[in-house]
């Protein structure tokens, strides 16, 4: 099963933002090789450039060597720019993260901001929600 992540669960993540369900999501897709993990190019710019605001550039170098280390990276091209660009997305960024998803046939886009997704056709959770559908069950 191919898992995107959007950038604030990782970003939870990375942090420790949230109860612990983005690492503990994160380590059990990672370790699990029935699970692909992907992110988009877009999230690994975005992690990084937080992470060395908020953090340091030492932190944020780390962070995107375990996502180059552990994830797909998807690649928004001209035609997923244009979709999102084109969509009834409220958010810009969602979208191409969307279309990104789309584009890499994802089956699970993780995101805790599901409300920015309504309008996705790929099954949406939260961190928590996906450790729950993926493994708990």
């Amino acid at each position: 099963m191919n898992v995107f992540l959007d950038t604030n669960v990782l970003l939870d993540m990375f942090l420790a933002r949230d109860d612990g369900s983005a690492a503990d999501l994160f380590k059990q897709i990672a370790d699990n090789s029935t699970y692909i993990v992907s992110v988009s190019d877009i999230t690994v710019i975005n992690t990084y450039y937080i992470l060395e605001k908020i953090s340091n550039k030492k932190n944020a170098r780390q962070a995107v060597g375990i996502l180059i280390k552990c994830c797909e990276i998807n690649v928004g091209d001209s035609v997923t720019i244009q979709s999102a660009f084109n969509s009834d997305f409220t958010d810009f960024e969602d979208a191409v993260q969307y279309y990104c998803a789309k584009a890499s046939d994802v089956e699970l886009l993780v995101t805790n901001n599901i409300k920015d997704f309504q309008l996705s056709d790929i099954k949406i959770a939260t961190a928590s929600e996906a450790l729950q559908f993926l493994f708990k069950s």
